[in-house]
């Protein structure tokens, strides 16, 4: 049961990076709260086995991260080719202005 994943910006916006020390530890980290996503769908995770407490499956975040990129990647160069139709639209109507002007001024 494999299929493309549709939806990684969506995901990924939903989730809440954090600070936090862990446990005892005295030195911070910067993660996520697994608590946090269990309601994000499409995010795995790993419960204890004594099922007190949840720890987050990264792997799935670094998939759903290169996806995101992707996407983006694919955004971009759609804006980028629509700014060139743009800028070429626009460069036509200059030169044609400009046509125009000297038409006006040299008569």
């Amino acid at each position: 049961n494999i299929e493309d994943i549709s939806n990684s910006l969506d995901i990924m916006r939903q989730l809440k990076p954090k600070k936090y020390n862990k446990y005892s530890s005295v030195n911070s980290e910067i993660g996520f709260i697994a608590n946090d996503i269990l309601d994000i769908n499409d995010i795995s995770y790993l419960v204890s086995k004594t099922g007190e407490y949840y720890s987050l499956n990264y792997n799935s975040l670094f998939s759903l991260s290169i996806q995101s990129i992707k996407d983006l990647d694919t955004q971009l160069q759609h804006e980028k080719i629509n700014n060139e139709i743009k800028n070429e639209k626009l460069m036509n109507r200059i030169i044609e202005l400009e046509k125009k002007m000297d038409l006006l001024f040299n008569k």
